[in-house]
């Protein structure tokens, strides 16, 4: 949530996606700041890494950068509980031991989260309205073992249609003692990418196909590894495994990248290319002439084109400023991780590793 998001037409699409909310936090002993967010994602595992895209309007893109950490804890139900008084400008309920616990970090996180993660900051890259952060896992804890993640889209449904009730955002750091907060469980999560995905396995997130073509070939995944990271431009930012074909495409000059947000009729084609059968004998993939592809069963597709990447460890990170975007259907709702996690994992990404001759797709 941010001051630009109702003047921005991407996001308005972007909004069919089923994004699990989130809450960031940061702190330095006498300040901390708090605010809500869904433009974050898992972007590598062993070690396990999350980016997000942090607003550069609140003070927590200054403070993460200054003191190279934040917390994300992924929100349940129950969170709404104190959301209103915050929304309302209530900064102090913070302080409330009831309410909040503090992370080895010393930054907030609420008692009725799912759970928490401490991050420590690897790489930052100035978009312009945001800061992309990517960080490295360093503790952690599920809070709320039986709680289910609350979604964005279940809360501007029910609660705030996109501006409707005065919103007050947390632009400012404000006052904060850590020692007002009891200790919240931790556990290390250096060398466990299974009590990661514990924590972040149990966030409702929404599937993609990302279809890339480049110097005469084409790739294809599945997979939850982006998010949209800023408004001017509009841009989307997607990882894969450096060692995949297609980190290698998006380093190419004039890669283009088509994104399409996966429904429930897309089934069939995650289960074929999680077996490595032939998708066109599978139906439901649509094949340009260009040999971007998408699906009969997309909801919404963003088209663009590669115009920065970087490498973090063993994945590359595509900057894609998006050129067009479209609602395609009207029918169903996002495909999530957990409808297909047989074929894409808890961490929701499903590379095969392979590319092929614009040809050999039809392109």
């Amino acid at each position: 949530m941010d001051s630009q998001s109702l003047l921005d037409p991407v996001e308005l699409i972007y909004d069919r996606r089923i994004r699990g909310a989130l809450m960031i936090s940061v702190a330095d002993g006498q300040h901390c700041h708090l605010h809500g967010g869904c433009w974050l994602a898992i972007c590598g595992l062993s070690p396990a890494r999350l980016m997000a895209a942090i607003p550069k309007e609140f003070a927590a893109a200054a403070m993460i950068q200054a003191l190279g950490r934040f917390t994300v804890s992924v929100s349940s139900v129950d969170d709404q509980a104190w959301q209103g008084r915050f929304y309302h400008g209530d900064w102090s309920v913070v302080q409330d031991p009831k309410l909040f616990v503090r992370s080895p970090a010393g930054a907030p996180v609420p008692r009725a989260a799912v759970g928490y993660v401490d991050f420590s900051l690897l790489h930052a890259v100035d978009l312009g309205d945001f800061l992309l952060v990517v960080g490295e896992a360093c503790g952690g804890s599920l809070l709320q073992a039986a709680a289910d993640n609350i979604t964005v889209n279940a809360i501007v449904a029910v609660a705030d249609p996109r501006g409707a009730e005065e919103t007050v955002l947390p632009f400012a750091a404000f006052a904060y003692n850590p020692r007002a907060l009891d200790a919240a469980p931790c556990a290390a999560f250096a060398l466990s990418d299974q009590a990661f995905l514990d924590v972040f396995g149990r966030r409702h997130w929404g599937l993609y196909l990302a279809s890339t073509v480049a110097a005469g070939r084409s790739h294809l995944m599945v997979s939850g590894w982006g998010m949209q990271a800023s408004h001017r431009p509009a841009r989307l930012v997607v990882a894969a495994a450096a060692s995949s074909p297609v980190g290698a495409l998006w380093r190419e000059p004039g890669a283009s990248v088509l994104i399409s947000l996966l429904s429930g009729h897309d089934r069939a084609l995650v289960q074929a290319l999680a077996a490595g059968d032939d998708l066109a004998a599978t139906g439901g993939l649509i094949v340009r002439a260009d040999g971007l592809a998408s699906t009969e069963g997309a909801l919404a597709t963003f088209e663009g084109h590669a115009t920065a990447w970087f490498e973090v460890g063993d994945m590359v990170l595509a900057e894609l400023t998006v050129d067009l975007a479209e609602d395609t259907s009207d029918q169903g709702a996002n495909l999530m991780v957990e409808e297909v996690v047989a074929e894409v994992g808890w961490a929701g990404h499903l590379d095969p590793g392979t590319d092929q001759p614009l040809s050999a797709q039809g392109g």
